[in-house]
């Protein structure tokens, strides 16, 4: 499969800001990569397991990181399954 990177360079600070961002996550949270027939890609899971279940997919051209920052009162009553949208961070 082509990456979805336009060079290697610009993969790796991606990947950086991409971490950067999961990493001030201000709320417990545990990741998962998931292949799908597209490819790979990471879901963010945040909230009580007991909870109900709710899909966040980001917009905006953001990452799962920054929806999750962004709803993050969601978690306090539902298990939050935060996914990235494959081939949407470039």
């Amino acid at each position: 499969m082509k990456s979805l990177y336009k060079s290697a360079e610009n993969k790796k600070e991606i990947l950086a800001i991409y971490q950067e961002k999961l990493e001030g996550l201000t709320m417990s949270y545990s990741t998962q990569m998931v292949l799908t027939t597209f490819g790979e890609t990471n879901i963010i899971i945040s909230g009580n397991a007991s909870n109900p279940p709710l899909i966040l997919l980001h917009g905006a051209n953001a990452c799962a990181p920054v929806a999750l920052d962004e709803m993050k009162g969601l978690a306090a009553t539902f298990r939050v399954y935060a996914v990235d949208i494959i081939g949407h961070q470039i």
